[in-house]
């Protein structure tokens, strides 16, 4: 009998862990309701100089505060519907205050970066033809432009994976990264080069997330993002952490880090906000 309890408590904590990984999908979204009488292109002049200067947590919360208006007052702005998304990002990855808390801004940044794409009506026709729809039944309608929307999603979700879900979780849900790979090769078809060609580095959390991965089968990608866009703080942040310190190798993530220390925010391609986050987290690590 003593030795079926090990048993015994691996499949409870197997059926207690089992589960799916979920969110609420963007095609299904309510459209935000803009509260209050306020000037939209005051509004939009605010959050520019927001996206210019926010780091802290109040600060990434107004952000997002004032992206939500717009968007509110602007169902179809495509490009608020996308930062916004983003700042989510921003917070889960900068200022969570427990897992919990992270999960939850990711989880709204997907639902966000999928309103984005849903924007496009034959995305939503073919994600909505399809039981249970996902982002790899549709991303094949979209054209380049789309590329933020895609691009930010497959991060939000990678980052949801990696993150917030337990091992168990990560193992029943590993379907999610297949999801996130048809998305990856339309990035590669459509747009290759969109934002300092972060398909590739995305590639590259994509296939070291995956169990079982293998630090000489994956760097192949992050190295190439790195070299095709060595000003890309988002690149090198993605090969730091998900390959150089998910393998052990704390000598080139401090380099990497470093590298990140040394570029201006305002030189790497990419949602601001994210970059200064991204370096203020290099900073902080780089110490220690």
């Amino acid at each position: 009998m003593k030795g079926l309890k090990p048993v015994l408590l691996l499949i409870g904590v197997m059926l207690v862990g089992s589960g799916c990984a979920s969110w609420s999908h963007g095609w299904d979204m309510k459209p935000y309701k803009a509260s209050g009488k306020r000037d939209l292109d005051e509004v939009k002049e605010y959050a520019e100089r927001l996206e210019q200067a926010a780091v802290t947590r109040p600060q990434v919360q107004n952000l997002i505060k004032q992206l939500k208006y717009i968007v509110g007052a602007e169902p179809d702005n495509f490009d608020a519907t996308v930062k916004l998304s983003q700042a989510w990002i921003v917070k889960a990855i900068g200022h969570p205050r427990d897992t919990g808390e992270q999960g939850d801004s990711l989880r709204r940044a997907i639902t966000l970066a999928e309103r984005a794409m849903s924007l496009n009506p034959d995305f939503l026709a073919a994600v909505r033809a399809v039981p249970k729809g996902k982002v790899s039944d549709a991303v094949s309608t979209l054209d380049a432009s789309y590329a933020p929307a895609v691009a930010t999603w497959s991060l939000a979700t990678m980052l949801y994976f990696e993150e917030s879900l337990s091992e168990v979780l990560k193992i029943t849900n590993s379907e999610v990264l297949d999801d996130v790979q048809v998305a990856l090769s339309w990035m590669e078809e459509k747009a290759p080069d969109y934002n300092g060609h972060v398909v590739l580095a995305l590639k590259g959390m994509a296939a070291a997330v995956r169990s079982g991965a293998d630090m000489v089968c994956v760097s192949a990608n992050f190295d190439a993002a790195v070299q095709a866009s060595p000003d890309s703080m988002l690149n090198l942040w993605l090969r730091s952490k998900y390959l150089y310190r998910n393998f052990g190798d704390k000598v080139s993530e401090r380099t990497d880090l470093k590298a990140i220390r040394d570029l201006k925010v305002e030189h790497s391609p990419g949602f601001t906000p994210l970059n200064r986050m991204i370096r203020l987290m290099a900073e902080k690590k780089y110490k220690h």
